[in-house]
């Protein structure tokens, strides 16, 4: 007499339990809150079972630390799943609460070896915090924490060298390659060729692409209307709140306005209307599948076939924004042509 709408996994479920810790008493029967130190990243983006490639020397290194470290990589280079496997095998846990109170609770119960701060919505104010908390309770846990791009205000805070800062670079093509068998698709060959060429060396952007194409429409996979499809149901379920929902989806379509030049995340947040801590939250939930990269602190949106969808989404829908607003502040008009209707000059 039910219909099913839909299966979740373990990190599904520990999704759900970290926003409404009332449902760990409701459908789980425990009672209290869920510890503030987990094996189960507080990730907004799906994770895969899928065979880490390329990614060896920072798993070693990771796994025998001498000093705190920053890991620094693109959404969808690798770096939640990297060291959700070091969780699992019990060489660290994920901070995944600000209450410093429980995390100092949970830190005295588990003593872990390693405790992991990433995906938190301010990184800079959790990493002082726990760096605080360290020296309060005398802890010797080593700290990890992750980040889009070398950052200064963090490399400080910890006190750490260059050497102390591992970076997943982007893979190459036969290691996508790779990463595309795994997932599930080998052939044929044009269509793991363009999964390869969209995915343009990130791996998370490669499985996204290849579930993607497992199930559905070659077609629309080639045009970005499957991707674009799975890219707005991840914002349907990761944020909810419909008016949080809007912001998410204009954030994409200035985003790809910009083509290949990007913005800045100052430029994105005047455009959208929200602040820059506001907008970075914001963009740290979706960044599902290495959808959006940061490359000098410009933010783009990947594949291009993606950025026409979220353009129409934006601006050409039902309740569509008004993209002249955004021109202003986009480096090159013919690249809004170009992007928004598929042209090449």
């Amino acid at each position: 007499g039910y219909m099913c709408l839909g299966a979740s996994d373990r990190y599904e479920v520990a999704r759900y339990i970290y926003a409404h810790p009332h449902w760990a008493q409701d459908f789980l029967g425990l009672m209290g809150q869920p510890s503030a130190l987990s094996v189960v990243p507080r990730s907004s983006r799906p994770l895969t079972d899928v065979p880490l490639v390329g990614r060896k020397h920072a798993d070693d290194r990771l796994r025998c630390l001498a000093s705190d470290v920053l890991l620094v990589g693109s959404p969808g280079s690798g770096k939640t799943a990297l060291l959700s496997r070091l969780a699992v095998d019990g060489l660290g846990s994920f901070m995944v609460s600000t209450d410093m109170t429980a995390v100092a609770n949970a830190a005295r119960q588990q003593q872990p070896h390693v405790v992991i701060i990433d995906d938190l919505d301010n990184v800079a104010a959790a990493t002082r915090d726990l760096l605080r908390l360290r020296s309060e309770i005398g802890a010797d846990f080593k700290i990890v924490v992750t980040d889009w791009e070398i950052n200064p205000e963090l490399q400080q805070a910890l006190g750490l060298t260059n050497a102390d800062i591992i970076t997943l670079d982007q893979l190459t093509r036969d290691e996508i390659v790779c990463v595309v068998k795994s997932a599930g698709v080998s052939g044929p060959r044009p269509l793991v060729r363009e999964i390869v060429d969209q995915a343009e060396g990130v791996p998370g952007l490669a499985v996204t692409l290849t579930q993607a194409a497992l199930a559905g429409d070659y077609a629309d996979l080639f045009d970005g209307n499957r991707l674009g499809t799975l890219m707005e149901s991840t914002v349907n379920r990761l944020l909810g709140n419909p008016r949080e929902g809007d912001r998410a989806v204009l954030a994409l379509g200035v985003i790809a306005l910009a083509g290949d030049a990007g913005l800045t995340v100052e430029e994105i947040a005047d455009a959208v209307g929200v602040s820059r801590g506001d907008l970075q939250g914001l963009l740290r939930r979706l960044t599902s599948g290495g959808i959006i990269r940061s490359n000098h602190r410009r933010v783009t949106l990947r594949p291009r076939s993606l950025r026409r969808y979220m353009i129409r989404k934006a601006f050409f829908g039902v309740g569509g924004a008004d993209y002249t607003a955004v021109l202003p502040v986009v480096p090159d008009s013919g690249e809004v042509v170009a992007t928004a209707f598929g042209w090449r000059f």
